[in-house]
């Protein structure tokens, strides 16, 4: 089993690693929403997600980064929205460390971040489809408050809204 992780804040030598890792967790988590090219152009950065909500928010953006004997295997991503709201806007974990504590830890950085920022609670949209990430959210005590579609190369797919309120 993997040693635990090492969360910090993302620095930009780190930003191909968390773009490769992302890369394939959305091959992995999204391969039957979106076809594999749309997604690697996402990456590439030749096209963008386009979503139904605002994606807007008040500087400094969070972004955090977990190693695991100096590999990135996890990395996630927050900010504050314009009413003061915090939204975690990914969370992501390679597979092969699922079920590690990776997420949990990255979940409880991200939370502490939002909080130093003043927020008293987040949003978290996610692909409907995404189970594993609706399971882990829902067991955190999220709940479902809104709905919309995100889209990538021009399919759609449909997304859910959790806030969580933190105690």
């Amino acid at each position: 089993m993997p040693g635990p992780a090492v969360i910090r804040e993302a620095t930009l030598g780190d930003r191909p690693g968390i773009r490769e890792m992302r890369r394939r967790v959305w091959h992995t988590t999204y391969g039957d929403t979106w076809p594999a090219e749309a997604i690697d152009d996402l990456f590439d950065g030749n096209i963008e997600l386009v979503t139904e909500h605002p994606q807007s928010w008040t500087a400094p953006f969070i972004n955090l980064v977990a190693h695991v004997d100096g590999e990135i295997v996890g990395a996630a991503a927050s900010g504050v929205l314009p009413d003061g709201e915090g939204e975690l806007v990914s969370l992501n974990v390679l597979s092969a460390h699922h079920g590690t504590g990776v997420a949990q830890q990255l979940w409880a950085a991200t939370i502490s971040a939002l909080r130093a920022r003043g927020c008293a609670s987040m949003q978290i949209w996610v692909v409907e489809t995404n189970a594993r990430a609706r399971r882990f959210y829902e067991k955190h005590g999220a709940a479902v408050f809104a709905s919309g579609s995100a889209s990538l190369g021009g399919i759609a797919a449909r997304e859910v809204c959790y806030r969580f309120v933190f105690t």
